[in-house]
This record gives structure tokens, C-alpha cells and sequence, in this order.
């Protein structure tokens, strides 16, 4: 229990570092009126100073073009003006897998999301789903669930480039026990994940997921913490 405390602090303290970084900006007030956002990404006192704007582009300018410098947060109008809002995402997450239940006495194992996907159709309302796997090994026998789950998805922006997102998804899993190496695939169940999680907008085109689901079928049922990273669908 004191390794899932642990787990959670360091996700907070990646989800504080990630909102004080994507909340802000640089500004470049040039002379000549034109106001330039994005990230100073080199600096030379009295000679020049460049500048990379979020859609990837560099710009120079001469020390004595600037006006001044400034840190201001991202406003959510020039965020979506510049075309930075894409509606979906697709990737994979890792990370441990704790057993509650019946299964609270087995040891921590692994889960692997090799697809995780969610796309809205409103700007609060979608679908997500996901193809995965839970694994846990403990005296020559290892075992874990695996499926593919889909269902609704629930967004609303915390800030400009971070989404609170929940998910109730339902579909086939399968349980899968080895003993010595010998495989044994039980009969397919009904499984589902009740999740929550935080999808920061980092980049134009990527996102990094950091989620916490519950997952079960039968009587299996597992708390599951995972960090992930996704292509952001349009």
C-alpha cells in the first residue's frame, strides 16, 4: 500500500509541474507593433533573440527590434484560435497493477493499454476504448486479464491544455493463467474499467496521458495506475 502512496505522489507531482509549464507562454513585443507567442529558445543580450511558436516555426529577431519580453498564461481563445483543439486521441499507457478483492494477498503485476483511444463528438461527451492487458507472477505461476473494452467518454478542460477526463467501458476479457510455463485460457468474461484521468495537450499533435482505473471481471479486480503517451486525432 505504501508503493501505491508513493505512485501517486510522483503523479502529482508530475501533474503540478505539467500545469505550472503548459499554462504559460512567452511573449516578444516587437517595435513595430507584432507580438510574437510561443518559447524563447535562445537568447544573446544586445544581439538577438529566437523564438519558437507552438506550431513548430522559429523566427530570429535582432535585440533591437524587441520592445520587451514577457511570461503571460495561455488564453483559451488564442488557443483554439491558432488550431490547436483536436477532438480525439490514440495511444498506449503502461504501469502497475494492484489487486483488491479476493486478489488483494497477490502480488503487484503490470498493465499495458497497447491501444488507448477516445475521441468526442462534443466538446465534453465522446467514446473511448481500449485493448489491454494485466499481468502478476508469484511462484512459478503468473496470470492476468486481457480484452477490449469500449464506451462513453466524459472530457472538461481544467485549463487550456489539460483535460479531466472519466470513462465507463465494457467488453470481452479473457483470463489467462501459466503454471510452469504450461498456458490455460479461461472462458471469456464480461470485464470493465471505471477510470478518471488527466490527458495534458502538451504539443500540437501529442498528449500525455496519466490515468487510475478500475478494473474487474468475475471476481478478478484490479486498481490500475498508468502514464502514457498519445497522438492527438483531429
Amino acid at each position: 500500500m505504501k508503493r501505491t502512496f508513493l505512485f501517486i505522489a510522483i503523479i502529482a507531482l508530475c501533474v503540478s509541474s505539467a500545469f505550472s509549464q503548459t499554462s504559460m507562454q512567452e511573449v516578444v513585443y516587437l517595435k513595430n507593433g507584432s507580438i510574437i507567442k510561443g518559447i524563447v529558445i535562445e537568447q544573446v543580450p544586445n544581439e538577438y533573440v529566437k523564438v519558437q511558436t507552438r506550431d513548430g516555426s522559429i523566427f530570429v529577431y535582432n535585440a533591437n527590434e524587441v520592445e520587451k519580453i514577457t511570461k503571460e498564461p495561455i488564453s483559451k481563445t488564442s488557443y483554439y484560435n491558432e488550431g490547436y483543439e483536436r477532438k480525439g486521441f490514440i495511444g498506449l499507457s503502461i504501469g502497475p497493477s494492484f489487486p483488491i478483492g479476493d486478489y488483494s494477498e497477490l502480488p503487484i503485476g503490470l498493465n499495458l493499454s497497447l491501444i488507448d483511444f477516445g475521441y468526442l463528438f462534443h466538446k465534453n461527451f465522446g467514446v473511448a476504448g481500449k485493448w489491454f492487458g494485466t499481468a502478476h507472477a508469484e511462484d512459478g505461476i503468473s496470470f492476468g486479464l486481457g480484452g477490449i473494452l469500449i464506451g462513453p467518454l466524459g472530457s472538461t478542460p481544467i485549463t487550456e491544455t489539460i483535460n479531466l477526463e472519466g470513462k465507463l467501458l465494457g467488453g470481452a476479457g479473457a483470463f489467462v493463467a501459466s503454471y510452469d510455463g504450461d498456458s490455460e485460457s479461461s472462458d471469456a468474461y464480461f470485464a470493465y474499467d471505471i477510470g478518471i484521468g488527466l490527458r495534458f495537450n502538451t504539443k500540437e499533435k501529442v498528449s500525455v496521458l496519466v490515468n487510475a482505473d478500475l478494473i474487474g471481471a468475475e471476481d478478478y479486480k484490479t486498481v490500475n495506475l498508468s502514464v502514457g503517451i498519445a497522438y492527438r486525432l483531429k
